[in-house]
């Protein structure tokens, strides 16, 4: 194998190893049905065809930072839309096990298509492992994200103001990426402190959680 091949392996390793790692268990143990995964999968997407047309109408027409702004935001508006109403289908048992479950699924979908595809396809020629791996990575952090923002609109199934704060949270979250990349230049420091964003997050996340252990939606 060349070298080459191998970085590229292994960067797909990285991207999706931990993610179907994760979902397998889940599959595995918690018997969660594969149909509201298919369901997770073609949500991401059908939420990316869905802003598409409006991100390319104003791709011309706005000022960058506003474009940039907008296409952060309507992440989380049509993305977060989606997930409630995956979550909401008779499929989902509306669990904790079924948010997660259904946030890896997500998440996989998205490196898969904006990751693993690209870097497949186009081989990285002319670049270092090293320059590669922040994206390999940044699939991770997206992953946890995506695991917390379906934990936000699993509680929104009862209490419908979690949606707006799941897309915002979402938004947020694209903004610091790009301005930190916009303003230090610095990959490494951007995929740093986007992670520590998505932890803190998942943390909060987890404390609300742990005030009602219940598996099911929690009660109003």
């Amino acid at each position: 194998m060349s070298k080459l091949l191998l970085d590229t392996v292994f960067l797909i390793l990285v991207a999706l190893l931990p993610g179907l790692s994760a979902l397998a268990y889940f599959i595995k143990t918690k018997k969660t049905n594969l149909v509201l995964l298919l369901l997770g999968g073609g949500g991401w997407l059908i939420a990316l065809l869905a802003r598409t047309p409006i991100l390319y109408a104003l791709s011309n027409t706005i000022e960058r930072a506003a474009y940039l702004v907008v296409a952060s935001y309507s992440a989380g508006l049509f993305e977060e839309s989606m997930r409630y109403l995956v979550l909401k289908t008779p499929l989902s048992k509306k669990s904790t096990e079924d948010a997660v479950a259904l946030g890896l699924s997500w998440g996989l979908t998205e490196a898969l298509f904006i990751y693993v595809l690209p870097i497949t396809i186009y081989t990285p020629v002319g670049y270092s492992l090293l320059e590669l791996l922040p994206g390999a990575l940044e699939r991770n952090i997206a992953l946890l994200g995506h695991i917390v923002f379906s934990l936000i609109v699993l509680k929104a199934l009862s209490k419908i103001i979690y949606l707006p704060a799941s897309m915002l949270a979402h938004g947020s979250l694209n903004i610091v990426g790009v301005l930190t990349l916009d303003l230090t230049k610095n990959v490494w420091l951007t995929e740093t402190l986007l992670g520590l964003s998505v932890l803190l997050l998942f943390i909060a996340t987890l404390h609300t959680l742990s005030r009602n252990p219940s598996n099911q939606v929690w009660s109003t």
